[in-house]
């Protein structure tokens, strides 16, 4: 075989230049994991009394491991469209918020189309516009960033969360409203942190069919391991979306415990409390050893160290704590740390008290 018929040989450019992604994610119990902003309360109770169960009782029975799941999610999207004030139709269901971000970038870019990815943003937004063939645009936003004096010319795809991640600060709904009705292509609002700010711009899609709207199980639902996630939208745009995911991306276990989180808003409340009380200590705790900490709206603070970042980082992996280095411009010296349960954000201030030489 010559190295013409090489499979390399037929790859498309894009994912040729495309590194693999792979992650190092700390696992056990001797682990903190500040770095991946998952909640460490785990799902509601109700999810809990659920999975208690077999998996056969979940779904119905074992005569339904012999089917396929909805394809169509219609019994989740339901519920969601309901939560939202929106019709099941502007709802679409994914394998996690991510396949809805690829499937964005897919619908939408042809090669060579601009995308546009303000920077500081969440790394796969770029990843998922080059491998579908786009010129990608990272414009700086600030730090914190804003998007007053924000002018992102021409393009088809923006992307933009809300929370920022790894900033973690809220765009104003007035913000994203002037955007999308100004900006000449789509605009996807990333709200993966939203249920812990408490608010959305979910309503904005009825008067922007331009505008996107993407959200997760993974963040305050506690169901990172389940993949999934939706987008709400204007019908149109879920329509095309639906035209190309895979038919039965979403398991029939995963759509029941989905289902099952969104039926216990109170836990979510509570969740949203209990992390703002967390929030506001670690910050605290922080500012105390002399650090900039930036103001969040999510269950993550990001902190600049400057030149120590590199040491920091790696003093505390050695004693178990993992947080997330953030390599993107104007933020080189930035540390995001996901805000974790009491005990765990003690062992982490801890730890940067004696790693930064502070009072014991």
């Amino acid at each position: 075989m010559g190295d013409s018929a090489r499979p390399e040989s037929f790859a498309r450019s894009e994912v040729l230049s495309a590194d693999e992604y792979l992650y190092y994610y700390p696992r056990g119990n001797a682990t903190v994991k500040m770095n991946d902003n998952t909640s460490p309360y785990g799902p509601s109770p109700r999810v809990r009394k659920l999975l208690e169960g077999r998996a056969s009782s979940i779904i119905g029975g074992l005569q339904e491991c012999t089917y396929y799941p909805d394809q169509t999610a219609e019994k989740l999207r339901v519920k969601i469209a309901s939560l939202n004030s929106m019709m099941p139709g502007q709802v679409m269901v994914g394998c996690g918020a991510d396949e809805i971000l690829d499937l964005l970038a897919r619908v939408f870019i042809n090669h060579g189309d601009r995308a546009i990815v303000p920077v500081p943003a969440y790394w796969m937004y770029n990843r998922f516009a080059t491998l579908n063939g786009a010129r990608v645009s990272t414009p700086f936003i600030g730090k914190p960033p804003s998007l007053k004096c924000f002018d992102p010319g021409v393009g088809k795809l923006l992307f933009i969360s809300s929370p920022n991640n790894p900033a973690g600060n809220m765009f104003s709904t007035q913000s994203i409203a002037t955007l999308a009705s100004t900006f000449n292509g789509i605009v996807v609002v990333d709200e993966a942190y939203a249920e812990y700010a408490g608010t959305s711009v979910a309503p904005l899609v009825n008067e922007f069919s331009n505008l996107v709207i993407v959200r997760t199980f993974s963040k305050i639902y506690g169901l990172p391991n389940f993949r999934i996630g939706y987008s709400i939208s204007c019908a149109a745009t879920a329509s095309l979306m639906r035209k190309i995911k895979n038919p039965f991306n979403v398991t029939s276990v995963s759509q029941i415990v989905a289902l099952e989180a969104l039926s216990d808003q109170n836990f979510v409340g509570d969740i949203r409390e209990r992390n703002a009380v967390e929030r506001e200590y670690v910050r605290k705790g922080m500012e105390t050893l002399g650090l900039t900490v930036y103001p969040s709206s999510a269950n993550f603070l990001l902190s600049e160290f400057g030149s120590s970042r590199e040491t920091v980082h790696s003093e505390l992996q050695i004693r178990g704590i993992f947080t997330r280095k953030i390599e993107q411009p104007g933020y080189n010296g930035c540390l995001r740390i996901t805000v974790r349960s009491r005990k765990e954000n003690e062992l982490f201030l801890t730890c940067l008290n004696e790693i930064m030489g502070g009072d014991s």
